[in-house]
């Protein structure tokens, strides 16, 4: 029974399985009762029942009619289930097909995956089929024969291989086989014109026999020509087979990983040592390497295969042996187009199939992203050496969109004067190429930078571009030396040096920072000034001001005033000044506006005739005007005839001057006149004096008071009275006589009694005047009246 392995895919679990033929069924539910086990290895199996699935309406292919067999199998992991028949032709010819359905076949199964074979085949050989299955789900794999025989023999193989996320281990350098799948087994010669003999895999995990960790050491055969480990990678490889032990046998390595950006350029290592048995072909020890795409496909460029010959290409024969061995051979794989799908690498190694000569290999390898190592950026007039992948046996260099060939190395060394893109062709040992393109940008930074103007005491923001850092000297005045931005603040006109710095490359240049002076600014006012003195303001040095002062003063002229200024206004006043570099500078002067002295004369009043003093308070010194005793001082002292104002003027210690009045009042001293009165002894006279408003009378004898305008007075004897008479302070005197003068003798008589009708004759003596009264009315003014005819009612008491 010929086996054929060209299809051979990954194993996931790590025992092995084998079933005799009671695994599976000639229908979907006597498969369904003895499911199989992943990995599943049958060996000698055959179809014996007739036909069972008849092609569903709408294929055409995968199945018709014949005898059929049904395996049943639920995936523990989810990940790509493959199932490969080693079939056995009869003499009618066969033709195989593989099918796997989610559900079962014909009664609503999905078809998941197919392959049949190509007609009726009359050489021994193996069928494939991959497919995507999922954990939890179950499957029925169907193998199928049309039309006849009823049944062939055959050896079917199924796997489950969980896709790495990305290269694992590849390089071993774990130290173990994380991330590998292996299988042992057992080598068979193949056909006459087969190109090697065919490995059947029988075991389903790797073997210490089988598959050893290299860190150090040479060939056991080769010797030192040939070291264990590769020497371009790190430190660990693998070795694939037993080494320089027979018997027939034959091991594989495979993984199966994702292909991103960062593995798009896979490479493998290999060192082949093979025993050359004389062998044809079909039975020689062999190195086979495949990769193979997700759907199952080989991946261009991807396989190997060398046969033990002493004609072998690139191998060397061991001294006085028939060994021949290849040293370590890089191989890239360009797998930029298998993004976001997956690929298997396999390698294969295997006895001869005699079991008299050996074959084993040395395994390494490496994930990359597909580009140029190297500077990418460089520093105009710099130059930078770009490094493509190892694994070609041939690079060509060029500059993008030309022809020229510039490097036919691994590394190219370049010095361009612009950015330019150059790519690199490289060539694989199996004749493959691959273009990977590297842009190199020069940098050469341009810096500029801004110029700045300020005033003494101002900073600036200097602000540098054209790079991605930079560096600023001298440090005077600086905030930072470092930084795209930095605040400046020179004491003087200072040039700065800015170097700017992007991916190592530098540029310089300048800034100044020009420092104009302030202003110098000169003030001053006119003060101390007096109340209702105008105030004047000045100042100078620059070409605008503006004034701020008390009392809400604000002024934009450069000589301001205050007209009639009080004391409100009197304090600080600031000046700003600008001048025509637009700098600006302050200066301050105090004003003083003092009160007017407060001038307080002290009027006065005298008696015409007499001298009066003025006297003033409220300055320091004093000036009167004419007439005075003085024309200076506090006190002066006058004597005018009338009424006069005299003006005075007063000047504190400030200089302060202020005026007033002061007034001398003139009193004419009064003229009194009293009347002198002459009175008769007992009798009183009433005395009024004039000339003044108060009065003073001595002696007091015979008066009724001393004091008053009019006063009564009865005095004895004569007497002469003193009247002092004042106005103010002013009096005068005057006298009045009072003459006292006796009572006369008075004589009276009449002629009575006298009767009734007879004339009563009254007589008296004595004085000038008379004045009779009497009874009955009587009245007479005569000296000697008389009442004719007198009746009684003139008797009576007469008076005169």
């Amino acid at each position: 029974m010929k086996k054929n392995t060209n299809s051979l895919l990954l194993i996931l679990f790590i025992t092995i399985s084998f079933f005799g033929f009671s695994a599976g069924g000639t229908t979907p539910a006597a498969a369904l009762l003895v499911p199989i086990t992943l990995p599943f290895y049958n060996s000698a199996g055959q179809t014996t029942a007739g036909n069972d699935i008849n092609n569903p309406a709408g294929f055409v292919s995968a199945y018709t009619t014949g005898y059929d067999w049904f395996y049943y199998v639920c995936p523990t992991s989810t990940g790509n289930i493959t199932t490969t028949i080693s079939y056995t032709t009869t003499s009618e010819g066969v033709s195989p097909s593989i099918s796997i359905w989610n559900g079962v076949p014909g009664s609503g199964g999905i078809l998941v995956s197919s392959i049949t074979s190509p007609g009726d085949l009359t050489v021994d050989g193996v069928l494939s089929v991959e497919a995507s299955v999922t954990v939890s789900t179950c499957y029925y794999i169907m193998i199928d024969n049309w039309p006849t025989p009823n049944g062939f023999m055959y050896d079917i193989s199924v796997y489950l291989s969980p896709i790495n996320a990305s290269c694992t281990n590849m390089g071993f350098e774990s130290n173990n086989f994380s991330g590998w799948i292996g299988t042992t087994g057992i080598v068979t010669s193949g056909l006459t014109s087969d190109p090697y003999p065919v490995y059947e895999p029988t075991g389903f995990t790797t073997a210490t026999t089988q598959h050893t960790i290299m860190t150090a050491g040479n060939d056991p055969v080769v010797g030192a020509a040939l070291p264990t480990v590769c020497p371009s990678l790190t430190t660990h490889s693998m070795k694939l087979g037993d080494g320089t032990g027979a018997g027939a046998l034959g091991a594989s390595i495979e993984q199966k990983f994702s292909v991103t950006d960062s593995n798009a350029l896979f490479t493998y290592y290999y060192a082949v040592v093979l025993e050359d048995s004389g062998h044809d072909a079909p039975s020689q020890p062999f190195f086979r390497i495949e990769v193979i795409d997700c759907s199952g496909n080989n991946v261009p460029c991807g396989d190997y295969l060398v046969v033990a010959s002493a004609g072998a290409a690139g191998f060397i024969n061991v001294s006085g042996t028939s060994t021949y061995y290849k040293g370590w051979t890089p191989v890239f794989l360009d797998l930029s187009s298998y993004i976001g799908s997956c690929v298997t690498i396999r390698f294969i190694i295997a006895d001869c199939a005699f079991s008299g000569h050996y074959g084993y290999a040395y395994i390494d390898g490496i994930c990359k992203p597909k580009q140029i190592t190297g500077n990418s950026i460089i520093c105009q007039g710099s130059s930078t050496t770009l490094t493509a992948p190892t694994g070609g046996v041939s690079y060509s260099w060029k500059v993008l969109g030309t022809g020229t060939v510039i490097g036919t190395a691994q590394t190219l060394t370049i010095s361009p004067l612009q950015t330019t893109t150059y790519e690199c062709i490289l060539t694989s040992v199996t004749n493959c190429q691959t273009v990977i393109t590297s842009t190199i940008t020069i940098i050469n930074p341009v810096i500029s930078v801004n110029s700045k103007t300020i005033c003494s005491g101002a900073s600036a923001n200097l602000s540098a571009s054209g790079a991605t850092s930079y560096v600023w000297s001298p440090a005077t005045g600086l905030s930072s030396t470092t930084g795209s931005t930095v605040t400046a603040t020179p004491t003087i006109t200072t040039t700065y040096t800015v170097t700017g710095t992007t991916n190592g490359c530098s540029g310089s240049t300048t800034s100044t920072v020009t420092v104009n002076p302030l202003p110098t600014v000169t003030q001053f006012n006119n003060g101390p000034i007096c109340t209702n003195q105008d105030l004047y303001l000045s100042s100078s040095g620059g070409t605008s001001y503006s004034w701020t002062g008390p009392n809400s003063f604000t002024s934009t002229l450069q000589n301001p005033s205050i007209a009639s200024a009080t004391t409100a206004v009197s304090g600080n006043y600031s000046v700003t000044v600008t001048d025509a570099n637009g700098c600006i500078n302050t200066a301050n002067t105090n004003a003083v506006v003092n009160l007017l002295p407060v001038i307080i004369p002290v009027d006065t009043t005298v008696c015409n005739g007499n001298t009066a003093t003025l006297t003033v308070s409220g300055a320091s010194t004093y000036v009167w005007g004419s007439g005075l005793s003085s024309t200076t001082g506090e006190s002066v002292t006058g004597n005018p005839t009338v009424t006069t104002t005299y003006t005075v003027t007063g000047t504190d210690l400030n200089s302060c001057v202020n005026s007033a009045t002061a007034t001398i009042t003139v009193v004419n001293n009064p003229v009194i006149s009293v009347d002198p009165t002459t009175i008769c002894i007992g009798s009183s006279s009433i005395l009024t004096a004039f000339g003044a408003p108060t009065y003073v009378w001595t002696p007091s004898i015979g008066l009724s008071a001393t004091t008053g305008t009019s006063v009564t007075a009865n005095p004895t004897t004569t007497t002469t009275y003193t009247i002092t008479g004042t106005v103010g302070t002013c009096s005068a005197t005057t006298t009045a006589t009072v003459t006292v003068n006796p009572l006369p003798t008075v004589l009276i008589s009449n002629n009575g009694p006298v009767c009734a009708n007879q004339d009563l004759n009254l007589t008296s003596t004595g004085g000038i005047s008379y004045s009779w009264s009497g009874p009955n009315s009587f009245a007479s003014t005569l000296q000697n009246p008389s009442i004719a005819s007198a009746t009684a009612a003139a008797t009576g008491n007469y008076s005169v």
